[in-house]
């Protein structure tokens, strides 16, 4: 089967959603949710007024070079904390 991946894992619909993919055949990545941040201290909390702004990109890669450009570039990311880089 396929490969899934589920947000909000760890929640009442997220769970559900996981064991019925798991029982499809498909191989699952859960990320959790709010909770999971909240117990490791990392839930961010914004002041009345205070705004945040993200962009956001949904595509599909094909094929595993996509893949593998796609790992290196959240990889980079992650490390660096931007996707600009100080020039």
């Amino acid at each position: 089967m396929g490969e899934v991946m589920v947000t909000g894992a760890t929640g009442g619909i997220g769970r559900a959603v996981v064991t019925a993919r798991v029982g499809a055949g498909h191989q699952v990545t859960a990320v959790g949710g709010r909770w999971d941040v909240r117990e490791r201290g990392e839930l961010q909390w914004l002041e009345p007024g205070e705004l945040r702004r993200y962009d956001l990109e949904i595509g599909a890669l094909n094929g595993e070079a996509s893949i593998g450009q796609f790992e290196a570039r959240v990889s980079w990311l992650a490390t660096t904390g931007s996707e600009r880089s100080e020039s």
